[in-house]
């Protein structure tokens, strides 16, 4: 049951700019369940599948230009995440921390709600592609949401909001995928066991139907009213960890 439930969590915060793995581990300590590594790769590969699906046609669509900014714009995070992995697991996994990225981003969501903004993908320079790359690696933290400061970083250098959210969610399964591969790579023999059984398949298929379906109903949403309305809830969210 517990594994269930975190996989809708997980369907519906890794796409909503709320932290996925704030939520992740707050509903995991409150259930008293310990996620295991090859849960994550499973919770991980439903989410990629879930985006890569949704945003097919507009993926197809793409030119090899808008395919390099989008490979620039994943390597930042790549790096840092692969020289940095051990500090990330083992200190940054602090309620406090997760409490203070909640608060700081949904304060920078606010104060940018009603920021005029009118680039396209298209008309992204390769800088602007680094500088969101840069953005989308603070992401390691848990508790900032990787689609949030995507999302944010895309809207200061100019994109439109409807199309920083794009970008954020496309940029993002070469960065889902690359998780996954290095976990196939060097804890092979440990997720190995999993890759054919019931405890990795019912989980990515529920994450995948969850993700896709938060995926319809945030595209639905009001694009004028998107940072205010999860910026004020990850304050919200945040006041309540640390009062509780």
């Amino acid at each position: 049951m517990e594994e269930i439930i975190l996989s809708i969590v997980q369907g519906i915060t890794e796409l909503l700019p709320v932290s996925s793995s704030a939520h992740l581990i707050l509903t995991a300590k409150l259930l008293d369940f310990e996620v295991n590594q090859n849960y994550l790769v499973a919770l991980h590969v439903g989410s990629f599948a879930a985006i890569a699906w949704y945003y097919r046609h507009q993926i197809l669509s793409y030119d090899i230009p808008i395919f390099t900014k989008m490979l620039i714009s994943t390597i930042p995070a790549g790096i840092l995440g692969l020289l940095f992995d051990d500090m990330i697991s083992s200190y940054f996994y602090d309620i406090k921390i997760i409490a203070f990225m909640l608060f700081s981003v949904g304060v920078g969501m606010i104060f940018l709600k009603n920021r005029k903004t009118t680039k396209t993908i298209e008309s992204l320079s390769y800088f602007d592609a680094l500088l969101i790359g840069f953005g989308q690696s603070i992401a390691l933290i848990p508790g900032t949401s990787r689609s949030a400061i995507t999302t944010i970083t895309g809207d200061l250098v100019g994109l439109s909001k409807d199309k920083a959210l794009e970008y954020a969610f496309i940029i993002g399964i070469p960065v889902i995928m690359g998780s996954f591969f290095l976990e196939l790579i060097f804890e092979y023999e440990k997720i190995e066991p999993y890759l054919n059984t019931q405890q990795f398949l019912i989980p990515t298929l529920i994450t995948f139907t969850v993700s896709f379906l938060a995926l319809k109903i945030m595209h639905n949403l009001p694009k004028e009213h998107f940072f205010h309305i999860f910026g004020v809830y990850r304050i919200v969210i945040a006041a309540i960890i640390l009062i509780v």
